[in-house]
């Protein structure tokens, strides 16, 4: 019997990258004209990282949402989404971890389908959406839960009190920038636990009763390189 493996339309990531740098690369070769950036609040207000980023981009800065919630509740989604509209950029930079990233994906699946509501957004919750979005996104992960390499995206339903699944073909990242210098102002218990979220996605591919040669072998070697790099991180962690 045939089968096959689709790739997700990630098209790059960087790595030992410095966002600045990459970011400029990224702004040349999909010419964009504007960025909205979409950041953790503690980045947002505790750190210089996102405004370098926007003296960076000068004039192709047009935005930040730095207001995003744990879990990506649907009403900050929405809230996310109607800031985005006001500018139409032709792309959202991303930076922070699973909740910002997780937000967007939610967010590109509303402007995809033209979704204005809460009620409109729960209506397409766990269907999976065949997409061509205008607005993609660029992320800059600081955790390691590894959402940025997925098509699934999850919001929080708050009245229920239930994380729901939302899926579309190309709700993933168009390109992945991780740079181990904006990642040091993650503290450790996030880092760390992030880390363990992954090797819970390891154990989960790798037992999947879907699984192929090309998840089982990736997954195995990165159990492997967790089991020496998480040791490293721990053992210098100030």
């Amino acid at each position: 019997m045939t089968e096959a493996y689709t790739y997700t339309p990630l098209e790059r990531v960087y790595w030992d990258a410095k966002v600045e740098e990459a970011l400029l690369k990224e702004v040349d070769l999909l010419d964009l004209k504007k960025v909205f950036v979409v950041a953790s609040s503690t980045l947002s207000n505790k750190t210089k990282e996102i405004s370098k980023i926007q003296e960076v981009l000068g004039k192709k800065f047009v935005g930040l949402f730095d207001r995003c919630l744990e879990h990506s509740p649907l009403e900050n989604v929405i809230e996310c989404v109607n800031e985005v509209k006001k500018v139409n950029p032709d792309i959202i930079l991303t930076i922070g971890g699973g909740t910002p990233i997780d937000t967007v994906k939610v967010v590109q699946l509303c402007i995809a389908k033209g979704i204005k509501t809460i009620e409109e957004l729960k209506s397409i919750t766990g269907k999976q959406h065949n997409l061509n979005s205008s607005i993609r996104q660029i992320a800059v992960p600081t955790t390691l839960s590894g959402g940025e390499y997925s098509i699934i995206g999850g919001a929080m339903d708050t009245k229920k009190k239930l994380k729901e699944g939302y899926f579309g073909s190309d709700i993933c990242p168009k390109v992945v920038i991780l740079d181990p210098h904006i990642a040091t102002h993650t503290p450790d218990w996030l880092w760390l636990s992030t880390a363990i979220r992954s090797v819970d996605h390891a154990v989960e591919g790798f037992c999947s009763i879907s699984e192929n040669p090309l998840i089982a072998h990736n997954a195995l070697q990165s159990l492997e390189m967790f089991s020496v790099s998480l040791r490293r991180t721990y053992a210098n962690r100030n």
